[in-house]
């Protein structure tokens, strides 16, 4: 193809004359069409939706991972009638199956291909539909406080500020709890997607990778500089309704108490066995009681928090004792 590619950070609504050629990292048959992910090698990434014609092609022809043209189509804001994960405000809406193709690849002459053949896959779109990925992150906290031999868990974020849960068990457990180390950076893949435990998983992402028994784990040539949190802040007199109860939330508090950690508590099957108990409060001059658990209490000293303004990215609302 002649056609000059126009990087998918350029695309908007005022363009109408463009070609992109990226990496399918997503598809889902939709009503009447088909809805797919194209990402790019620096992990910016669009949605397309073809309708028709063109989605009878992709129906037939769009492979995960495989390289493909989308040429003119309509650009336009993202709709919420379907969810999406990608990076990217806009949209590509396909009518014409001439306005996409699937590239085929030749090892013989793309040896310079912009993609590479394992491309990165945005922690932003992966959920339980994706079956083949390839994460680049950087560790940004690891549970090395409980024992490996049972399940290990670390979390990772890539340079969109997307964080994920990967955990192991077992005998894998051990072997990564000695070879992980926070702080670096990592290429990822080998994995189910699965939807998130809500007392462990403090991500805001609603899934977590279960590592198959042979992953594979890379450190990168350098480590990643990683955002800022990405934060859907929730404001403390919301906390209470049902929508937010037991699913994973974003605040920002003045910490006004913090108690030393207890090592007394008896958990359940599974539960660190430590907490750290704080009295918070935001602008809407709501205090609420925030528990942290196993490692993230030992590891959170008193001068790090009080009286401090804090964002906490992932806390789940729950009750005990019959009180929020």
């Amino acid at each position: 193809m002649d056609r000059e590619l126009t990087p998918i950070s350029s695309l908007s609504p005022e363009i109408s004359n463009f070609a992109i050629c990226e990496r399918v990292t997503f598809m889902k048959e939709i009503t009447n069409g088909v809805s797919f992910d194209l990402t790019d090698t620096y992990g910016e990434s669009i949605r397309c939706v073809a309708f028709g014609a063109a989605g009878e092609y992709c129906k037939r022809e769009l492979k995960l991972n495989e390289l493909c043209y989308v040429m003119d189509g309509k650009i336009q804001l993202k709709s919420d009638d379907y969810p999406s994960y990608t990076t990217h405000a806009c949209e590509i809406i396909i009518f014409n199956e001439h306005n996409v193709k699937i590239r085929q690849e030749d090892p013989a002459t793309d040896q310079n291909v912009d993609a590479p053949p394992a491309a990165v896959t945005p922690i932003a779109n992966l959920n339980d539909s994706v079956d083949n990925f390839k994460i680049h992150g950087r560790v940004t906290l690891m549970d090395d406080k409980r024992r490996p031999e049972k399940v290990f868990s670390f979390e990772i974020t890539d340079v969109n500020g997307y964080t994920i849960r990967c955990v192991a068990f077992g005998e894998l457990g051990v072997r990564l709890y000695g070879s992980i180390a926070k702080d670096q950076s990592y290429y990822l893949t080998g994995g189910k997607v699965k939807n998130g435990h809500t007392l462990y998983n403090q991500t805001g992402h609603a899934f977590e990778i279960i590592l198959d028994e042979f992953p594979t784990i890379e450190p990168a040539p350098a480590v990643l500089t990683v955002p800022k949190l990405n934060l859907n802040r929730v404001m403390l007199c919301n906390v209470q309704n049902e929508q937010y109860y037991r699913k994973p939330i974003d605040v920002i508090v003045a910490v006004e108490e913090i108690n030393d950690f207890l090592d007394d508590y008896h958990p359940i099957e599974n539960k660190p066995p430590v907490l750290r108990n704080m009295v918070v409060i935001d602008d809407s001059n709501f205090r609420i009681r925030l528990t942290l658990w196993g490692y993230r209490a030992m590891d959170s000293g008193v001068e790090e928090f009080q009286n401090k303004i804090v964002a906490f990215k992932g806390i789940v609302p729950t009750q005990f004792e019959g009180e929020l």
